[in-house]
């Protein structure tokens, strides 16, 4: 979104609705993979789990999810 001269309340929306998505994704991504991390796991070792696994990968989906929406052009300059 180079080429467009937005003001910049609008362009701050954009931010917003970008930073919305990629966390949105990288939380649902995220959960996913913790659900799966604590069927893994014995029943009594769940929870932790799923806190550990989903605190980490939250992180590591949000860079993920970053790297994807630069290299398509999401961005706002």
């Amino acid at each position: 979104m180079k080429d467009a001269d937005f003001s910049p309340e609008y362009k701050r929306l954009l931010r917003g609705c970008l930073y919305g998505a990629r966390g949105g994704l990288a939380i649902a991504f995220a959960m996913v993979s913790a659900e799966l991390a604590s069927w893994l796991t014995p029943a009594r070792y769940a929870w932790l789990a799923y806190a550990l696994v989903g605190a980490t990968m939250v992180i590591v989906y949000w860079w993920v999810w970053g790297k994807i929406f630069k290299n398509v052009g999401l961005t706002v300059k």
